[in-house]
């Protein structure tokens, strides 16, 4: 199964622009500076990652998280 079976949003962003766009997913990994809630997100890594779109972890590419 695909995240694009369980939500419609990441389908439409990737398939209703007819202009350049960023794919960009946010991990929200970082439990010491903020909520870490990623834990069950493996299905939208997944799909991000067979997509090619980019990945972002808070943990590892933000200096700073508000």
């Amino acid at each position: 199964m695909s995240i694009m079976q369980t939500d419609p949003l990441p389908a439409w962003c990737e398939g209703s622009c007819k202009r350049p766009f960023l794919n960009l997913l946010v991990r929200h990994d970082d439990a010491e500076r903020e909520y870490a809630y990623d834990a069950s997100a493996e299905l939208v890594q997944q799909t991000a990652q067979e997509r090619g779109w980019t990945t972002i972890s808070m943990k590892n590419d933000w200096q700073t998280v508000f």
